[in-house]
This record gives C-alpha cells, sequence and structure tokens, in this order.
C-alpha cells in the first residue's frame, strides 16, 4: 500500500475512513458531527453495497 510513503489513491476506502473519522468526532466530544457523519457512511454503504468503496468511486454525474 505504501510506496515511499504515500498511498494509492485507489487503496484509499472511504468507509474506513468515515468511520475512523466518527470514531476522532466521538472522542473530542462531537457526537452532532459524528451523526451526521454516520448517516452519509451508512448511506455510501447502502449504495455501493459493499465495505470496501475507493474514493476513485466517488465522483458527480454531470
Amino acid at each position: 500500500m505504501l510506496n515511499g510513503g504515500l498511498v494509492k489513491v485507489e487503496k484509499i476506502n472511504v468507509i474506513q475512513f468515515g468511520r475512523e473519522q466518527i470514531e476522532r468526532l466521538m472522542l473530542s466530544g462531537r457526537d452532532g458531527s459524528a451523526r451526521n457523519m454516520i448517516t452519509v457512511v451508512n448511506s455510501l454503504q447502502d449504495y455501493f453495497k459493499s465495505d470496501f468503496v475507493p474514493v476513485t468511486e466517488i465522483r458527480a454525474k454531470c
């Protein structure tokens, strides 16, 4: 995963990243923000029907 200290963008899992951020928010007492982020992460997980969503899969439709 690491290549000269860099992470390949296709290896970044939005779901895992979101869950880690939720934990940080909860630990810092930002429960309202954590609940909002839980909603977003759960929605992404439902939409993609997967626990692994590479950041490269998140894009806008024009």
